[in-house]
């Protein structure tokens, strides 16, 4: 059994990568802003992987950085993580992102 973190949970990338991990028994921790939308991806994911208990939630919106203590911890609650799939991001300007590490951040 893998287990994974899944930031952008909500994405159709991320959906389809945890219904293949729910269904081969992995643990997965779901993270994405939308608290609603999570709580179904995550029910839905719950009953592919056969138990409740493989599939744990937490809400983050990603510029919140003075949530990342929070998400550190939840991380930490995992055995190990195997994996950490990204589906999430920003289209910031490209130029002011080469012109400025603080708008790359």
């Amino acid at each position: 059994m893998k287990q994974h973190v899944v930031f952008g949970a909500t994405s159709a990338v991320a959906q389809a990568c945890g219904r293949i991990w729910a269904e081969r028994g992995d643990c997965l921790l779901l993270v994405a802003r939308d608290a609603a939308r999570l709580e179904e991806v995550a029910a839905d994911l719950r009953v592919r992987a056969g138990t409740a208990d493989r599939v744990t939630t937490f809400v983050l919106d990603a510029t919140d950085l003075g949530r990342l203590p929070e998400l550190m911890a939840a991380c930490r609650g995992l055995a190990r993580i195997d994996s950490v799939l990204i589906a999430h991001g920003v289209l910031p300007s490209q130029a002011a992102c080469e012109a400025d590490a603080c708008a790359t951040r």
